[in-house]
């Protein structure tokens, strides 16, 4: 009976516990992302009946560029704005700012559609900052590794629904007529607003109380059921030794604000420590897997555009998608039980040869400018059926997406949990910055593919790649359970 908190609501009586919020976050975002990615996947399709040519043929990549830069502004946002409205309203406000990339492709006016873009960039910076910092907070120290699982299992079932509705939309079709665009962005509008009402309404079923972590001011809270304390019990006892952090002074209480829901947040800053809360190793190696993560996020991007560019068939394009889904839910759905039976440094190792062999085949199977042309002509090193290729890459990417998010998305909470590491900041606060840092990654390396090529960007992930595996291999894995 842990984690019990009681609600009275027609006449029955409700147990609150960590799986029941993490399965109605999860299919929140899983709802979220199923209507944006195929949205973004043939937004330059759904745009040709425009009247200005040039935004047509460039708002897929402005789309993704501004969402990036955005993104950052979102996450350096998200914990001060926790702090005023609390963190299940923020995830909820977050959700709905989804849809603002949606209402300016239906208007078709140019400044709203660089608006709604830049409103999704900061709703995605929010969201990736609050939910992940929310699965933490509810969980067991022992249990994060579970738990983050489960949430990302839920959320991969995006791949699959969005994938399929893109698959079928562009059955046979050169262009999508104006009725069909603006009934499908509609129809992709009234989903995220529901889902993000809805996600609050049944959130506020529960009350969460904030783990004592950080403070050792007693809390006043006594009408909290003892239960949490029993659940918190064990985090309050794991200890670190100075490996990879030092434990800095305890006098931060200033520093913490307790939201209207109960979950702490930073209340401002102290810049002196700043510095030493980004340049611990932890920290510092956390910042490079963040960077690698963009690298991978855009690779996901580019891959599919290099498809089509090399072989000109659209239903590459959304069977790739497909395909990543389905490994996506296989990988995260089995990676709990896997982690239990091998460990995260074998996991660790067999990611890291699965990426190379991705970097490998992209760049034998695509020639260098195929990312942001057609090849007109251009042979890659090898030749293959397009479809067969489609297979493969499908399997490696999502593959190596799902774990690189779970290796992230579980070390970046453990870390947070940790008291040592966190030097007085509350846990949002890390994941604000490591969401900036892959944000700047993406934005930065969007930017830069059209002018470097397809093998310099390749190149530079080879050496973001075994930046990263030493990162986990040396730092981060110590913190994991298994």
């Amino acid at each position: 009976n842990e984690y019990k908190s009681y609600l009275s609501m027609g006449g029955k009586l409700f147990i609150q516990n960590e799986i029941c919020m993490i399965v109605i976050v999860s299919l929140h975002l899983m709802l979220l992302y199923a209507a944006m990615n195929p949205a973004c996947a043939f937004f330059n399709t759904t745009l040709e009946d425009s009247p200005n040519k040039e935004l047509t043929a460039t708002f897929g990549y402005l789309n993704q560029s501004l969402m990036n830069m955005f993104s950052i502004v979102g996450s350096f946002m998200a914990p001060y704005i926790e702090g005023i409205v609390g963190t299940k309203l923020l995830i909820a406000l977050a959700g709905i700012l989804h849809a603002g990339m949606y209402i300016g492709v239906s208007v078709l006016k140019d400044w709203v559609i660089i608006l709604g873009s830049t409103l999704s960039g900061i709703g995605m910076g929010m969201i990736w900052v609050a939910v992940p910092n929310f699965v933490t907070m509810i969980s067991k120290h022992e249990n994060i590794e579970r738990n983050m699982t489960y949430h990302l299992f839920l959320f991969t079932f995006n791949g699959i629904t969005g994938n399929l509705i893109n698959y079928l939309c562009l059955d046979d079709a050169s262009t999508i007529t104006p009725e069909s665009r603006v009934t499908y962005y509609t129809t992709c509008t009234v989903v995220t607003v529901f889902s993000s009402v809805a996600c609050y309404v049944a959130l506020s079923c529960y009350t969460v109380k904030p783990k004592p972590k950080l403070s050792n001011k007693s809390s006043d809270s006594d009408e909290l059921l003892s239960s949490y304390d029993d659940m918190y019990n064990d985090n309050k006892h794991h200890k670190l030794d100075d490996k990879s952090c030092s434990v800095g002074d305890d006098k931060h209480d200033s520093m913490l604000a307790v939201s209207d829901d109960g979950i702490t947040v930073t209340e401002g800053v102290l810049w002196k420590k700043w510095w030493e809360f980004v340049s611990q190793p932890a920290v510092a190696a956390a910042t490079i897997i963040n960077i690698y993560y963009g690298f991978i996020i855009t690779l996901v991007v580019v891959v599919p555009t290099c498809l089509g560019n090399t072989y000109g068939d659209r239903y590459l394009l959304p069977m790739m998608g497909m395909i990543v889904g389905v490994v996506r839910i296989l990988v995260s759905g089995s990676w709990d039980n896997l982690a239990k039976a091998m460990g995260y440094r074998p996991l660790n190792c067999i990611f890291t040869i699965a990426n190379v062999a991705w970097i490998t085949l992209t760049f034998v199977a695509f020639t260098d400018a195929s990312a942001h042309e057609p090849a007109q002509g251009r042979q890659p090193l090898i030749t293959v059926s397009g479809q067969y290729l489609t297979y493969v890459q499908g399997f490696l990417t999502g593959f190596v997406l799902t774990a690189m998010n779970i290796l992230c998305q579980v070390t970046m909470g453990k870390v947070s949990t940790e008291t040592a590491c966190m030097k007085g900041f509350e846990s949002s606060v890390l994941f604000a910055y490591t969401m900036v840092i892959y944000s700047v990654s993406g934005a930065v390396t969007i930017a830069m593919v059209p002018y470097i090529g397809l093998y310099g960007y390749l190149f530079l992930m080879l050496v973001f790649l075994v930046l990263n595996h030493f990162s986990y291999s040396l730092e981060l894995l110590y913190f994991v359970r298994y």
